[in-house]
């Protein structure tokens, strides 16, 4: 930093101008001035050490940025490249976040191997599944549920070993009646057609039949005819039947007559084995030839009560 200096018009005065006294107290207060006023930073003595850091050298400086000792608490030892290798191979660092290494021996008994019985095996062996439509369940074992009848569906039920079993819902069906024109005896209730199977349910179920068909009568007959529908719960073991009414065929003259018939019948419970459902028919009297039962239709259906 340059000197304090007065202005050339001032120091140029010519002192024989001047007193000199004058003269004098411009110089002392020239040179009292740039004594107090030199701030050249290299001079600073006045300057307290809190002002100014002790300043570093290069290579302090390069020593401090290599080694972090400056700020040692904010770093961790640094790794080698072998400690990190051991690290990451092992995983000791976060052992906890870990479980052990399964050994090929340990894993294959975890999961099992093909054809054991482990649930954990996508390929375990079981009970052989032989029939398009088989279930593979289980009891106290691996079982098949062989397939239903077309149209079940699977009912789950406690009461089953495997807690489960086939059924149906709702079932109808129905059959054409051969004609009846002959009976063993007058006044008989005797079958007319062949019965119809509706399966075993094996639960409550609530039975429906009903039958429709025509009665003829020869020329001069006068006759009465009847018709009931039987349900059995065994198989056709045992039977019960509905009401019937009597349906007159009474025109005696030389032409044929009809008579339309018809009658229905209803049970529920829990069949003991298969649901079979039939027709019989009576003639009142007269010849066991005297009136033929045509053009029957009987129809069926079930559904679970």
């Amino acid at each position: 930093m340059a000197k304090i200096a007065f202005p050339r018009t001032m120091r140029n005065l010519d002192p024989g101008k001047l007193s000199s006294a004058l003269a004098e107290n411009m110089r002392y207060l020239e040179n009292i001035l740039n004594q107090t006023f030199n701030f050249d930073h290299a001079v600073l003595s006045n300057i307290g050490i809190d002002d100014h850091h002790v300043k570093y050298t290069d290579a302090e400086v390069d020593t401090i940025v290599a080694t972090h000792t400056a700020i040692s608490g904010a770093h961790h030892v640094k790794y080698t490249d072998a400690e990190v290798d051991a690290i990451v191979a092992t995983h000791a660092a976060i052992a906890a976040a870990h479980h052990a290494k399964y050994t090929d021996a340990e894993a294959v008994t975890a999961m099992g191997v093909k054809a054991d019985s482990n649930p954990l095996n996508h390929d375990q062996a079981g009970a052989a599944l032989t029939t398009k439509g088989d279930v593979h369940t289980y009891d106290t074992d691996d079982v098949r549920l062989p397939v239903g009848t077309d149209g079940d569906v699977l009912i789950s039920d406690s009461g089953e070993t495997t807690g489960l079993r086939w059924s149906f819902p709702i079932r109808a069906r129905g059959q054409s009646l051969a004609n009846k024109g002959t009976f063993v005896a007058v006044s008989t209730w005797e079958d007319w057609g062949v019965s119809l199977n509706m399966g075993t349910p094996g639960e409550n179920v609530f039975v429906t039949g009903h039958v429709t068909g025509s009665i003829l009568g020869g020329a001069g007959i006068n006759r009465a005819g009847q018709v009931r529908v039987g349900i059995s719960f065994d198989t056709g073991s045992t039977w019960t039947y509905g009401p019937h009414t009597w349906f007159q065929v009474d025109d005696n003259t030389a032409t044929i007559r009809r008579s339309f018939c018809g009658a229905s019948h209803q049970r529920s419970g829990v069949p003991s084995s298969e649901v079979r459902v039939k027709v019989q028919a009576l003639i009142s009297g007269g010849l066991v030839t005297d009136l033929d039962f045509v053009t029957g239709q009987l129809s069926a259906q079930w559904s679970i009560a």
